[in-house]
């Protein structure tokens, strides 16, 4: 009994570290190999939410169990994230799979397919095939996914100094007056803003406690956290704003 307590302990500091969430029936980490090479568009509805649609390799993709309909998108489809597919049922644009969508974010298309829950940012993205992709409205280069040496994928968000702030944007902690760089011994140390979740994530491993506390070598840059973000229900829940480009930080 003590051995499997031991076993149950360390399991759950596993999924704690990395991220990780288990389904119902219980699951392992997920093969990360979607994030290798994906490319990512950001666009927002009308009323401000924010979405996330990603071209990611079929041969990692295909790795990932759909738990309804296909797990790999076809020229005239797209494949949910299990917590983005529940948003889109939830507000009726979807019901099961082949759901029609019309001027979608600028395309046609339709529900191909949801994959199982990984409990990562893949759960919140649209996969689309690499036609789709290019025509559907969304900015790229805005949005891109960085993998720490621990094999953790962490989604970032390119928000430059004094540039406007993406819809619903709204501060739990800390304030944009702080958004800028800070030079503390001689060293510079770039803001960061955190989404809600990450946020959360980030405190339980004890990265950060509160906005002003800073981290050295993050992705390879020093960061002082300018803020935390009230949840939004969206991808920007998982995000890390900062002045940086995909370019500028190192896995």
């Amino acid at each position: 009994m003590i051995a499997l307590l031991v076993m149950a302990i360390g399991m759950g500091a596993y999924f704690a570290k990395f991220g990780f969430e288990e389904a119902q029936g219980g699951m392992a980490a997920p093969d990360i190999g979607a994030f290798d090479g994906i490319r990512l568009k950001v666009g927002y509805t009308p009323e401000g939410a924010m979405k996330v649609f990603a071209l990611a390799r079929n041969n990692a993709l295909a790795k990932y169990p759909a738990s309804e309909g296909e797990n790999l998108p076809e020229a005239d489809s797209m494949v949910l994230g299990a917590t983005e597919a529940a948003m889109m049922r939830e507000e009726r644009l979807i019901s099961g799979s082949g759901s029609q969508l019309t001027d979608f974010f600028g395309i046609n298309t339709k529900f191909g397919g949801m994959l199982s829950k990984t409990g990562t940012q893949l759960d919140m993205f649209h996969f689309l095939s690499p036609t789709q992709y290019a025509a559907i409205n969304g900015e790229e280069g805005r949005m891109f996914v960085k993998v720490s040496p621990e094999k953790v994928p962490k989604l970032f968000y390119t928000l430059q100094i004094g540039e406007s702030a993406p819809p619903k944007f709204e501060f739990a902690e800390g304030r944009m007056d702080d958004y800028k760089p800070h030079e503390l011994g001689g060293e510079t140390y770039y803001p960061a803003i955190i989404g809600a979740q990450e946020a959360k994530m980030m405190r339980d491993e004890k990265l950060f406690a509160l906005p002003g506390d800073t981290i050295r070598g993050f992705f390879g840059k020093n960061v002082v956290i300018a803020g935390v973000l009230k949840p939004s229900g969206s991808a920007m829940d998982m995000a890390h704003f900062i002045p940086l480009g995909e370019e500028e930080l190192v896995d």
